[in-house]
């Protein structure tokens, strides 16, 4: 996942199924908190899952990262404890989308379009297969989480993980997240 691009707002949603672990607790949406960065593992950070292994080894979770994150974690020790990983990589945006205008926004190298073209390369199925022997992958458009509605997420989630999400959660607090991306970018909200 790039940075910006709402990877633990994805993930709190997709922890509203009764499968996973809750990432959070709904009161968390209610501040103009500019991300979603409400668990205690925000992103994959080998220091947190080394402190918090004991729980995590023992349940199913909802993680988030991004690609060198997820490198470092498969490199050590503390892989093993995370079998029947199903990935889901956030699909870069396309230039001129709101996702992309809030990733330029956190990183501007990303407006060099050769540095983008080539980093885009790292967030496909193909690379991610050939560099983690995985083969459980899920790709998310970035674009279907920075819209008005979750609807077309809740029911992309909903076939490709097989699980049940809390739809009215979800859009609750979707809502909450979105308006905040709306006054990011200076959009008006009426």
């Amino acid at each position: 996942m790039l940075l910006g691009l709402g990877g633990n707002h994805i993930a709190n949603l997709l922890s509203t199924s009764n499968e996973f672990l809750n990432r959070f607790s709904s009161h968390d949406y209610n501040t103009s908190e500019p991300n979603a960065h409400f668990f205690n593992i925000t992103n994959i950070e080998l220091e947190d899952i080394s402190d918090n292994i004991d729980i995590l080894s023992t349940q199913n979770n909802i993680l988030c990262g991004h690609w060198a994150s997820y490198y470092w974690l498969m490199q050590s020790d503390l892989s093993k404890h995370f079998n029947n990983r199903q990935i889901l990589i956030i699909e870069p945006p396309s230039y001129g989308t709101m996702a992309y205008e809030r990733l330029i926004k956190h990183v501007t190298a990303y407006t060099n379009h050769y540095l983008y073209e080539e980093m885009k390369l790292l967030y496909t199925i193909e690379t991610m297969q050939k560099m983690f022997d995985d083969d459980d992958f899920f790709v998310l458009n970035t674009d279907v989480i920075f819209q008005n509605s979750i609807n077309t997420f809740i029911e992309k989630a909903e076939e490709e993980f097989c699980i049940k999400l809390n739809s009215t959660l979800c859009k609750t607090i979707h809502d909450k997240w979105f308006v905040n991306r709306l006054k990011e970018t200076n959009v008006k909200t009426n």
